[in-house]
């Protein structure tokens, strides 16, 4: 390598320097297709999460809705007693 012009040389180190930038660059792909990867997963959990929460919403809707019909039946019952106990007070009352 001693017998290398200066030319020689020069091409040489730009070779080498391309290759150094040639190195960096895949470091820098290879650092960004982990980063994607790791947000993929990111995203993935995410949506998972969402799933689930609007499963358990819709639960949660549902059995709100079955209580809502049973709580507007017990009214309605109720309501009917408390006529019926009304009723019977006034027809006690003014019915001799």
């Amino acid at each position: 390598m001693g017998n290398m012009t200066r030319e020689e040389q020069s091409r040489l180190d730009r070779i080498e320097e391309k290759i150094d930038k040639l190195s960096e660059a895949i470091i820098s792909i290879a650092r960004a297709e982990e980063k994607i990867v790791n947000l993929e997963k990111n995203v993935n959990t995410a949506i998972s999460q969402l799933v689930d929460m609007d499963t358990r919403m819709r639960t949660v809707e549902k059995k709100a809705d079955d209580s809502e019909g049973k709580f507007r039946n017990l009214s309605s019952f109720l309501w009917l007693i408390i006529a019926g106990f009304v009723t019977s007070i006034i027809t006690m009352l003014f019915g001799k």
